[in-house]
């Protein structure tokens, strides 16, 4: 059951600030103070300044069970009168807001009920926005390649503290690129979006000082590490096979050389479209090829599981606040994975799966 929305207009222009809106927004960042995830004063900065209704004009909120089929929603307008206060409860709460149903044409929304397909756009929750952009010690004179534009709440945020221009932020849905393109201009944030798929980075401006994945991979990209500055961090969701669990993956470049370190978290970004979680019994092969040292990881030991990893099923038994420790030359010097086979001499993707993969399976038979 279906039932389309009144016929399309494009997006209004942004209203003025208003003052009740501002004290949402402000609201909300005391809230993340108060809880101890907010402490750089650059990203509470932005935070406080960034309008978010102006990027987040409409949300979805769900109007029947999880799980339920077929799933309903309602699409609330912050310009409509019975909408606005709920809206900005939703905008402003400081939960994943929900932007795009079954792929639609983002700007060109009306307000009222849907009820099948699926949400197919949605931000991230403002608590991992703040992590992020935390771990990734902003600060202007930087540039910033983010992968996974989304509604650009996140790329908004950057420019406010990195300035015009600094920020490129690519989005493979030409729908929600295009309304994030608009919205952010309507900021004047500076912010170039890409339509484009974020898995080849964007070498046009490469390199850059820090490169940001808004999806979760299998294993971090060629690509990204080649367009990754000397000095530059990466940050990225490294997908486990539990979707409750997840690796965040930190890379540093030192000339030719890539350090990582992948640390467990408990929750992280969606996989990228197209791919799926992997499973550990697709990797069993790779266990024990290739020149691999061994390496300490301060995680606590798990059961063996149906397919003989001791903890794969969550990043081999990765919790958060756990942490495992990469740091070798991640290069062509230490990777021989025959999946990739790039020109000889240059760099190879970094595997983080299949490293702790390995892993896994010594620390399976040292028992």
């Amino acid at each position: 059951m279906y039932r389309p929305p009144p016929s399309p207009r494009p997006d209004a222009p942004p209203p003025p600030p208003t003052d009740d809106l501002t004290a949402a927004r402000l609201a909300m960042v005391a809230r993340l103070e108060a809880s101890g995830e907010l402490r750089d004063p650059a990203v509470r900065a932005a935070l406080s300044a960034v309008r978010r209704e102006v990027l987040l004009p409409r949300a979805y909120v769900r109007r029947n069970e999880p799980g339920a089929r077929p799933g309903v929603w309602q699409l609330l307008d912050g310009a409509h009168p019975e909408d606005r206060a709920e809206w900005s409860e939703v905008v402003h709460g400081g939960g994943s807001v929900l932007v795009q149903h079954d792929g639609e044409r983002v700007t060109a929304q009306r307000r009222g009920m849907v009820a099948g397909g699926r949400i197919t756009g949605l931000s991230s929750v403002v608590s991992m926005t703040v992590h992020t952009l935390q771990r990734l010690r902003l600060r202007p004179g930087l540039r910033l390649l983010e992968l996974g534009t989304g509604t650009g709440v996140t790329a908004a945020l950057a420019a406010h503290i990195l300035g015009p221009g600094a920020v490129t932020s690519v989005e493979s849905d030409r729908h929600l690129a295009d309304a994030a393109r608009a919205r952010l201009d309507a900021l004047g944030s500076g912010v170039r979006v890409v339509t484009a798929d974020g898995l080849d980075g964007c070498p046009d401006g490469a390199p850059y000082d820090r490169v940001l994945s808004t999806f979760a991979v299998p294993y971090v990209p060629r690509a990204w590490l080649a367009q990754l500055a000397d000095g530059g961090l990466l940050l990225t969701t490294v997908a486990t096979t539990s979707s409750s669990w997840s690796g965040e993956a930190v890379v540093r470049r030192r000339g030719r050389r890539l350090e990582a370190t992948l640390e467990g978290r408990a929750a992280g970004h969606l996989p990228v479209a197209g791919h799926r979680l992997p499973y550990a019994g697709e990797h069993r092969h790779l266990v024990g090829r290739g020149p691999v040292r061994r390496r300490t990881a301060r995680v606590p030991t798990a059961e063996l599981d149906a397919h003989g990893y001791r903890g794969c099923s969550q990043c081999t038994g990765l919790q958060p606040g756990g942490e495992a420790n990469l740091r070798t030359a991640l290069t062509s010097a230490v990777s021989t994975d025959p999946h990739c086979s790039p020109e000889p001499g240059s760099e190879r993707p970094v595997l983080l799966l299949d490293v702790l993969l390995h892993d896994a399976e010594r620390r399976a038979a040292d028992g």
